[in-house]
């Protein structure tokens, strides 16, 4: 059968989430197709899926400008959510999809209830935090147009929120699990049928080569070894700059990855032998399962990688669920946090040497990876998606 797979181009972790999923149902024999925005295309064709493209934010990196203010702008605009449904709903038509799983995709979940479709959701409660004032107007905007939406759009399946679908789950563990104060009243009364699934990962940390070799082939010589990646759409050079003199300071090796906004000329004079600067690291559990330390932005899907791998982290929290994600693993005693508004490179080397030297903060990582193991990660979603496929297939044949 086919599967559809919606992720939303302003996130990293929902496109990682949804290959995690996709590569477990290929290799049990369905057919997989990728519905998304051109900026997440290249990193699905990378993988050796199928993309249809969709209308989709596009974000562009400003420095010092946080993306929040572009992906709300775009999100809200007028007529935006019904482009982007009229697409998924011509995509699914044409690829004749048996089964939709999306990743905070509003408008999937309408396309699957209009054309019948069952549907998975995946999801991590903290995308709805408000995380400063200025957005709970955008925030609340964007909720009101997926309300007008869903009441212009036939709907064959109940929609209770966009956050919802016939199974639903977090990829994450309980003790990291935060639901904000303002939840949907939809997704509130049904809050208790969303299931942990652990991370989602696109292969395990087993199956990765010995540290020795990650090192190696990261051009890494020497030890303790920080990796940090701050995502160049969030950070200035300023603060790379910074992240990078604080490894140094600390007595580490590092490799920073700082993303688009980082030219190679830039890339050249923030990095000396001890530290690599560059733009991209092409594979992030690689890195976080070679290091000693993880520096972050807060991002959910690398939250989750580092607890697979076991890494203790500092967190650099700019915008959106970037907070709450870091508060969760500073309060479980794995991480500690840094304002990354005021940031200085001494206050890097402080709380990396504090992390390195107090075996607590690994030992309460290594807490959270023995229970992220005790979940399915991708095997649980795969599981649901083929009792939901069998349940279609007896409908087609009643």
């Amino acid at each position: 059968m086919t599967i559809a797979f919606v992720p939303v181009a302003f996130g990293y972790g929902t496109t990682v989430r949804c290959l995690a999923i996709a590569r477990e149902l290929r290799w049990r024999g369905h057919e997989t197709v990728f519905l998304a925005g051109p900026s997440v295309r290249p990193m699905i064709r990378r993988h050796g899926y199928p993309v249809r493209l969709i209308p989709d934010v596009s974000i562009q990196p400003k420095p010092g400008e946080p993306t929040s203010r572009q992906l709300f702008a775009q999100e809200s605009a007028p007529g935006f959510l019904a482009r982007q449904l009229a697409a998924i709903e011509r995509s699914l038509n044409e690829t004749r999809a048996d089964l939709v799983v999306y990743s905070n995709s509003m408008t999937a979940a309408l396309a699957a209830s209009h054309l019948d479709l069952p549907s998975i959701s995946v999801f991590s409660p903290s995308i709805l935090e408000v995380s400063a004032p200025s957005h709970l107007a955008p925030m609340l905007g964007t909720w009101l147009r997926f309300l007008l939406l869903r009441a212009r759009t036939p709907l064959t399946r109940p929609v209770p929120s966009a956050f919802l679908g016939d199974r639903s789950f977090i990829p994450s563990v309980p003790p990291l699990i935060r639901w904000p104060a303002l939840v949907p009243p939809g997704l509130a009364r049904h809050r208790s049928e969303v299931e942990p699934c652990g991370a989602l990962l696109t292969r395990p940390p087993a199956a990765l080569p010995p540290r020795g070799v990650l090192l190696q082939e990261l051009g890494v010589d020497g030890s303790p070894f920080v990796y940090a990646t701050v995502g160049g759409a969030v950070f200035s050079v300023d603060v790379v700059r910074e992240v990078a003199q604080g490894i140094r300071g600390a007595g580490c090796r590092g490799l920073v990855s700082g993303g688009r906004i980082l030219s190679e000329d830039v890339s050249r004079r923030l990095s000396d032998e001890r530290v690599q600067v560059v733009s991209f690291v092409p594979d992030d559990l690689r890195a976080i399962a070679a290091a000693d330390v993880l520096i972050w932005h807060g991002g959910h899907q690398t939250m989750m990688e580092a607890v697979a791998c076991g890494t203790p982290a500092v967190g650099l929290p700019f915008q959106l669920d970037q907070f709450a994600n870091v508060a969760s693993l500073v309060e479980f005693g794995a991480a500690l946090s840094l304002s990354a508004r005021d940031l200085r490179a001494d206050r890097v080397t402080t709380d990396l040497r504090r992390v390195l030297d107090e075996p607590s903060f690994r030992d309460r990582m290594t807490v959270l990876r023995q229970v992220n193991a005790g979940y399915g990660g991708a095997g649980t979603v795969a599981d649901a998606a083929e009792e939901l496929l069998g349940e279609r297939g007896k409908a087609r044949i009643a």
